[in-house]
C-alpha cells in the first residue's frame, strides 16, 4: 500500500516533490523516495489501521469490494492489536510499559487473529462498558457477524458483497471511534510526565512507541549526534524524518486534545456512530481534495 509524505529537501530546492513509499506491515518505518531523487525512512506515528481504512474506502468507492473488504478487515485486526498494546502500556507507563509490550510481542500474542480479537474484546469492555456491546456482538455473534463473513471469504469460495463490505467498513469506523475518542485519561488517572492529561491513550502510546523504535536505529543515533550542537533547532530537511515526526494531521483519526470536556467527546462520539458508508466516502473525498490543494 503506497503512502505519501512531504519532501522537505524538495522544498529547500524550490521543487515540487513527494516522498512515496509502501507500508509492508513488518517494518516500523516506510522507505520512501521522491521523483527528484531524495529519500528518507519515515516513521509515521499514525497507526496502520488508519491507512488501511482509507484504502478500503477508496476501493469501495471504485466498487472493488474484495479489495475493500480485505483492507477493512486487516484494519480491524490492526486496531485490535494496537488497542491491546496501548492498554498494556497504560497499565505500567513509561519505559517499563513499552518494554512489556515488546516482550509480549515476542510471544506472538498480537500476531494471531483470534488472540488479538480476544484481547480487544476484554480491553473494549474494560474501557467502554455496555455502550460498546452491540458493536461487539455485530463483530462476533451469529452467522452474519463480521468474523463469520470473513471466515467464509478467507476459507471458502465466497466473495464479499457490497453489503458485506459496507458492514465491515462501518463497524470498523464505529469501533475505532470508541477507541480514539473514549480511551482517554481520567481525573483519577495521572497522565505520563510531560503528556497532556486530555491526550488519548492510543495516540500517546502510538507516538511514544514509534519514537522509541526510532531511537534504536543507527539513522536516528547519527542524526541526534549531528544536530545536538544546534540545541532546539529543527532542520527543514528529510533528516527530520529520523526524528520524532508525526503525520497524524494528514489522516482520518481523531485528535483527543481538541476536546476540552467529556461532554464534547460524547457529542463527537455520537456524531461518529451515526455515520454510514456514504458519509465516510464523502469525508474521504473531502480529505483527498484538501491534500491535493
Amino acid at each position: 500500500m503506497k503512502v505519501k509524505f512531504p519532501c522537505f529537501d524538495c522544498l529547500q530546492e524550490n521543487e515540487n516533490g513527494e516522498l512515496i513509499g509502501e507500508i509492508d506491515g513488518v517494518h516500523d518505518y516506510v522507505s520512501c523516495k521522491c521523483e527528484n531523487g531524495h529519500s528518507a525512512k519515515v516513521f509515521p506515528q499514525t497507526p496502520l489501521y488508519v491507512y488501511l481504512l482509507e484504502h478500503a474506502l477508496d476501493a469501495y468507492k471504485n466498487q472493488m469490494y474484495f479489495e475493500a473488504f480485505l483492507s477493512a478487515y486487516s484494519s480491524l485486526e490492526n486496531l485490535w492489536r494496537i488497542t491491546a498494546k496501548a492498554a498494556l502500556w497504560n497499565s505500567f507507563r513509561g519505559a517499563k510499559g513499552l518494554d512489556l509490550v515488546e516482550k509480549t510481542s515476542e510471544l506472538s500474542t498480537y500476531h494471531q487473529s483470534e488472540r488479538c480479537l480476544g484481547l480487544f474484546l476484554q480491553t473494549a469492555i474494560q474501557f467502554f462498558g455496555a455502550a460498546i456491546q452491540p458493536y461487539l456482538k455485530e463483530l462476533i455473534q451469529g452467522n452474519k457477524s463480521i468474523v463469520s463473513v470473513r471466515n467464509r471469504i478467507m476459507h471458502g469460495s465466497a466473495m464479499p458483497s457490497q453489503n458485506d463490505t459496507k458492514q465491515v467498513i462501518e463497524l470498523l469506523h464505529h469501533l475505532r471511534s470508541f477507541v480514539e475518542l473514549k480511551m482517554t485519561y481520567t481525573l483519577e488517572m495521572d497522565a505520563p510526565k510531560g503528556i497532556d492529561s486530555k491526550q488519548g491513550i492510543l495516540q500517546t502510546f502510538s507516538s511514544l512507541f514509534v519514537i522509541e523504535q526510532q531511537r534504536k536505529t543507527p539513522g536516528f543515533k547519527k542524526y541526534a549526534k549531528e544536530v545536538i550542537h544546534r540545541g532546539s533547532e529543527i532542520p527543514m530537511t528529510n533528516d527530520l524524518y529520523n526524528g520524532p515526526y508525526s503525520d497524524t494531521s494528514l489522516h482520518m483519526w481523531h485528535s483527543s486534545p481538541m476536546f476540552t470536556q467529556e461532554m464534547d467527546r460524547e457529542k463527537e462520539l455520537k456524531n461518529q456512530l451515526s455515520m454510514g458508508i456514504d458519509d465516510l466516502v464523502k469525508e474521504r473525498s473531502k480529505l483527498i481534495n484538501l491534500l491535493n490543494q
